[in-house]
């Protein structure tokens, strides 16, 4: 497979894994009770600053266990991903 291609595709799925577990701790009800609020519940509604932080977590997590080829361009996309659906749904 192209190596370009691969990347891309890695870093598609390492986006939406990311989205929805930023999804999970900002937006969900189940995790309602305990999100804090102020200035931390600012930053973890942000699909662009807390969705960053979990999809440098997941990505590295991922690295760590299977390997990435391009693991900075695969997480790079991820962010992307995780900041453009948290702004639009």
């Amino acid at each position: 497979m192209n190596p370009g291609l691969l990347t891309l595709i890695q870093g598609v799925i390492l986006g939406l894994v990311s989205y929805r577990i930023w999804r999970l701790i900002a937006v969900d009800d189940l995790t309602a009770p305990v999100r804090p609020s102020g200035r931390v519940g600012s930053f973890l509604a942000c699909a662009w600053c807390a969705g960053f932080w979990i999809t440098i977590g997941v990505t590295a997590l991922v690295w760590w266990l299977w390997g990435l080829e391009n693991v900075w361009l695969a997480g790079g996309v991820a962010t992307v991903i995780v900041g453009w659906l948290g702004e639009k749904l």
